[in-house]
């Protein structure tokens, strides 16, 4: 390597901090969140005495891999306001999703009182609970989670982690886009399964990751008694990779230890032994900075009790080679991205939202994540029985092997009620009349400014023609 990385305090004062991130929102705050129950935010490289959630009294934290564990934000949370946590919870220590609001009078506070449910799920021991939240680039909400706890995945005669109808021990994936107290998720209609589950065979999936170049998957599964493994999944996959455990631990047979059936495993990119004092991998990111260049490219990641740095080229041949960064001294939890690190300070939809087509097409049709992100979401429109979309044709996005166009998804009437019931919310009093009007002069104006239909209609959708 010819250069170097060294360690840099932002903040301290924390209590068993569990998970850092940032909100995309171009605030500059960061979230970290505290096994306790608490969720602090860094602002101008202060801690602000108020926590930005404080859930103590629902959160089981007894356990060493117990409490609160991570917080994703949803994509757009600029606008919508809406988060995630996944927690262990009071008094049995099954794990819980659920969704919370930001404040609507403070931006650095959220709503306790918004929570709602997503998904329950028993945990029959204390450890072993994954925890980590990730929306993907298809806007599904990622869900990690461990084999149920003790020594060897010892649930049943081939375990919760390649028992494809439980949902311990696996990568799950949701769709959260409209949550409801009757249906708080709706299972993507391309999962491999049939239901909550992308890929299996976990057995601890702590931290895992997506290239934001790339959209790859990296998934750090903490190992058994020996190895500790980097598992991958490249962003053409469909899903349903059976990553092993408890037949292997890293790219070795673990049950049996000698002559294991191999046929149809996805073998780890890497893997270190636990020599060293390393005990149990944290998985990081694939950086994607500037200061460091050398680095570029490299998926970056540590271990919890040896607290060594590494990194492996994401390019390289499997399995991968794995090179030491750093010998920090300290026990690592997680790694974080503050914003700062991504080729596009806004989301895919932000950019869409603020560039004109004639400006952007080239520089987004030599973007691969952009046009997946478009895909994902023509394949996660569903389409409800009896509607019948207006059918304007409201401009399209050429790419050199596909043109993406955008309609509507509702009715004159059923917008017109939306944003009725927004302007009411608002206490802004309005006439229907006049609410129609105003959507049908912002009609005409949009028919000259294809991506509008974006920042108007949240249920605009993409056909391939």
């Amino acid at each position: 390597m010819n250069f170097t990385v060294a360690l840099q305090e932002i903040a301290s004062g924390f209590t068993r901090p569990t998970d850092v991130t940032n909100s995309d929102d171009d605030t500059g705050r960061l979230f970290v969140v505290e096994q306790t129950g608490r969720i602090k935010i860094v602002k101008d490289n202060q801690v602000l005495d108020q926590p930005f959630l404080d859930i103590t009294d629902l959160v089981l934290s007894t356990g060493n891999e117990q409490g609160l564990l991570s917080v994703a934000f949803q994509p757009g949370y600029r606008h919508n306001g809406l988060f995630f946590v996944d927690y262990t919870r009071q008094p049995d220590g099954a794990t819980v999703v659920a969704r919370y609001n930001v404040s609507a009078d403070d931006p650095d506070l959220a709503d306790p009182n918004s929570a709602l449910t997503i998904l329950t799920i028993a945990q029959p021991q204390t450890n072993h609970n994954g925890g980590q939240l990730q929306f993907g680039p298809d806007g599904y909400l990622y869900i990690g989670m461990g084999d149920g706890g003790g020594q060897g995945d010892r649930h049943g005669p081939i375990g919760n982690a390649q028992n494809r109808q439980v949902l311990l021990g696996k990568l799950l994936r949701i769709d959260v886009t409209n949550t409801t107290e009757s249906q708080p998720y709706v299972v993507p209609f391309s999962n491999p399964f049939g239901n909550e589950v992308w890929a299996f065979g976990l057995r601890n999936p702590w931290r895992f990751s997506f290239d934001r170049a790339t959209d790859d998957l990296y998934i750090a599964d903490v190992g058994q008694n020996n190895y500790e493994e980097v598992d991958y999944q490249p962003t053409q996959s469909a899903g349903g990779e059976n990553y092993g455990w408890r037949i292997m631990e890293g790219l070795h047979c673990y049950d049996p230890v000698e002559g294991c059936d191999q046929t149809g495993l996805k073998l780890p990119v890497a893997e270190y032994s636990h020599d060293g004092g390393n005990c149990a991998i944290t998985g990081g990111y694939v950086y994607r900075g500037s200061a460091i260049p050398a680095l570029v490219g490299g998926y970056v990641f540590g271990d919890y009790c040896s607290g060594e740095i590494f990194v492996i080229d994401a390019a390289a041949a499997r399995p991968a080679p794995i090179t030491l960064l750093l010998a920090t001294g300290f026990p690592i939890s997680s790694f974080g991205e503050d914003g700062a690190v991504r080729l596009d300070g806004r989301d895919v939809t932000e950019a869409l939202r603020t560039e004109e087509v004639s400006a952007a097409t080239s520089r987004l049709a030599a973007r691969p994540a952009v046009r997946r992100a478009l895909l994902a979401r023509q394949r996660a429109f569903r389409r409800p029985p009896g509607l019948v979309a207006e059918g304007r044709d409201m401009g399209s996005i050429v790419f050199p092997d596909a043109e993406l166009k955008v309609f509507l998804t509702a009715d004159m009437a059923t917008r017109a009620e939306r944003r009725y019931k927004q302007l009411m919310e608002k206490g802004m009093y309005a006439k229907m009349v006049d609410v129609v009007e105003e959507l049908r002069r912002r009609d005409e104006r949009d028919m000259s400014r294809p991506f509008a239909p974006l920042r108007h209609y949240p249920d605009a959708f993409f056909l391939d023609t």
